[in-house]
């Protein structure tokens, strides 16, 4: 990876959104970060026990992660990863009570311990296979909208409210949000309504059209970088308000 021009080493680890977000890290952050790896493994979350048929053997490939922050000794970690199962209830009356946002903790920890600065991508709505819907509903004699219910197969509001707890617990941690982004009058987005090209891809990964779209939360993520450095609750949430 080229160097950039700042001194702070820099490592985003995740599934396949550390690639697809990792460009624009690499772009927009390049004054922060001297040295930059990104590590990605297809389909497994750092702070989820990815479930197997995703991601085989998830705990083997967490120490992984871990490894590699002992190997290149980063000052920052982003966790870039797609959430790919958002919508799994909160088990208990508040989130802290949630199983899973304990495990999600609990891992954190491992990473934050190691760390100057933990940078969380918070979670968003998962999409449908976009191509697939739309030649689905030509079939069908439907037209094809700007919006479709069913591009929508999860809602991530439980994952959400996890991730924001972790931000209020984590004296290290992020959270960088681009829901925003993909907001039009209360609704998620996942095609331009103007031009109706797609903003994600058939694997779900923002395609150039989307990413273009994000990338001004990571040049705002760059302009408040050391501002963010000391940030703790509720100045470590950042998103995008236009």
């Amino acid at each position: 990876m080229p160097a950039g021009n700042g001194s702070l080493s820099f490592l985003v680890i995740g599934n396949s959104y550390a690639a697809n977000h990792g460009r624009l890290i690499v772009d927009d952050l390049k004054e922060h970060y001297g040295r930059m790896a990104i590590h990605t493994v297809s389909e497994c979350e750092p702070l989820i026990d990815t479930k197997n048929y995703y991601c085989k053997d998830a705990h083997k490939l967490q120490q992984g992660f871990l490894d590699d922050i002992d190997t290149f000794k980063p000052d920052v970690i982003f966790l870039s990863a797609r959430f790919i199962e958002p919508n799994v209830p909160i088990d208990g009356e508040s989130v802290q009570d949630d199983v899973l946002y304990k495990s999600m903790m609990e891992k954190l920890r491992k990473y934050e311990e190691k760390v100057q600065k933990v940078f969380i991508l918070q979670a968003f709505p998962r999409t449908a296979n976009l191509q697939n819907l739309e030649n689905a509903r030509i079939r069908a004699g439907k037209s094809v909208e700007d919006y479709m219910d069913e591009a929508i197969e999860a809602d991530a509001f439980p994952m959400r409210k996890r991730v924001e707890e972790i931000a209020k617990h984590c004296e290290k941690c992020v959270v960088y949000d681009l829901m925003n982004l993909h907001m039009v009058n209360g609704t998620f987005m996942v095609t331009n309504p103007v031009t109706h090209l797609h903003y994600f891809e058939a694997l779900r990964h923002h395609t150039p059209i989307g990413l273009k779209l994000v990338e001004p939360l990571y040049r705002k993520l760059s302009d408040n970088f050391y501002g963010l450095m000391k940030s703790k609750w509720p100045s470590n949430l950042l998103t995008w308000i236009d």
